[in-house]
């Protein structure tokens, strides 16, 4: 299995490169500190607490619940900010390659992001990764794990200096974002691993979840 964080690395490398060590630095702390200041990771649901349930709907319009996914055995959460976030799409290929191990553990993975489906988008097979994406209006769900922050106005300005406009891209025009984050829940709804950084950079090894799921597997065997 390839490691995750040096496709990530290689990716900041190519945008310092393509936009100067000055610019670059800019737009990554820009957000970086944005989520830091709302101090999500105090905030965000952990290890042992009580995963909230909740129903949520994928590109198709199908409603899945946590409830539901549980009956199957442990769920794994990926909340992501959006497919304009290449580290995010980093991340979710990455975890597709790993979906034959998360099977056979009996276990299911679902992303959930607050960034509205694009019907146009529904055919195209490099966006098939193979797990519900499911859409988070409004960042309901993200604010019960304790997520959610607010863009400042420095970071949005860098965004939209790049192209990226999040009142757009969120269905309810908002510049609220989740923090990415990843939980490994148990069928009993009980928070069995969180993988969580502030820095949007950094994301878990999926043989890192996959041991988590593992061990979630044997303590409910």
């Amino acid at each position: 299995m390839a490691n995750l964080a040096d496709e990530l690395e290689a990716f900041t490398c190519d945008v310092v490169r393509r936009r100067g060590a000055e610019e670059a630095s800019e737009l990554f702390e820009g957000q970086i500190q944005a989520a830091y200041e709302a101090a999500v990771h105090q905030s965000a649901l952990a290890e042992l607490a009580r995963a909230p349930d909740f129903s949520l709907c994928d590109s198709l319009g199908d409603s899945l619940s946590l409830r539901g996914l549980l009956k199957a055995g442990p769920a794994i959460l990926v909340f992501y900010r959006g497919s304009w976030c290449p580290y995010c799409n980093i991340q979710l290929r990455a975890l597709s390659l790993a979906l034959d191990e998360i099977d056979a553990m009996g276990g299911t993975l679902v992303a959930i992001s607050p960034e509205a489906p694009d019907p146009a988008l529904l055919d195209d097979p490099k966006r098939h990764l193979g797990f519900p994406v499911l859409f988070d209006r409004g960042n309901l769900v993200a604010r019960e794990f304790g997520l959610v922050f607010t863009m400042s106005d420095r970071a949005r300005a860098l965004l939209l200096k790049v192209g990226i406009d999040l009142e757009e891209r969120n269905a309810n025009g908002s510049w609220e974002l989740p923090v990415p984050a990843t939980f490994v829940v148990t069928p009993d709804g009980t928070i069995a691993a969180r993988f969580l950084d502030v820095d949007y950079r950094k994301r878990p090894e999926p043989r890192a979840i996959l041991a988590a799921l593992k061990e979630c597997a044997i303590s409910t065997s």
